[in-house]
């Protein structure tokens, strides 16, 4: 288990898998849709790595036939100085966090570039997260304590009814309830972090 605080407090380490960590945005009003984000942690000497391995034909967008009519006139050194030092936007970095490095000794930065997204309700459901145990079954590295789980998992249930149309939202007095309480779960896991 473990707290990975990143530089944007309102991200919430839910767990990581398959080399994605995903977090809940709780800045986002909704807290559904785009709100739950699997992000690819690097370091900044593997991202310019990468960046420098570019090949000129996948930025230009051109078959390897055409660039080699032209590929005389290019400059490789140049394109891969230019590749590597736009390494952070080709990383769509979404945050930054401190974490052990290979060596084990030092801690390095990790940009944290976006992955994946889904509805955090459509992931917990075709997942099977249903408890806590089969969150811990499910996550390489778990997030939450259970408790926390517990309040993430009445809000996942919350959605996926909704989802389903078992909650309606034409309800005035139904949909400031279930503002409210998404409202105390937000708050509750903000002053977590504090």
């Amino acid at each position: 288990m473990s707290k990975r605080e990143t530089n944007k407090p309102e991200l919430i380490f839910i767990g990581s898998e398959g080399g994605e960590e995903y977090y809940l945005n709780l800045g986002d009003d909704n807290v559904r849709g785009w709100s739950f984000m699997g992000l690819r942690p690097e370091t900044e000497e593997a991202l310019r790595e990468r960046a420098r391995d570019t090949r000129p034909q996948d930025i230009l967008g051109i078959s390897t036939n055409d660039f080699n009519a032209i590929e005389r006139y290019f400059d490789y050194e140049r394109f891969e100085d230019d590749m590597e030092e736009d390494w952070e936007n080709s990383h769509d970095i979404q945050a930054e966090r401190m974490g052990q490095g290979d060596d084990e000794l030092h801690d390095v930065t990790y940009y944290l570039g976006f992955g994946s997204a889904t509805s955090i309700f459509d992931y917990f459901e075709q997942n099977k997260i249903t408890g806590y145990d089969s969150y811990l079954q499910h996550f390489d590295d778990a997030g939450l304590m259970e408790t926390e789980f517990e309040g993430l998992m009445a809000l996942v249930k919350k959605g996926q009814e909704r989802q389903r149309g078992m909650v309606s939202t034409d309800n005035k007095e139904e949909h400031a309830k279930d503002e409210a309480e998404k409202k105390e779960f937000v708050d509750y896991f903000l002053n977590i972090k504090k």
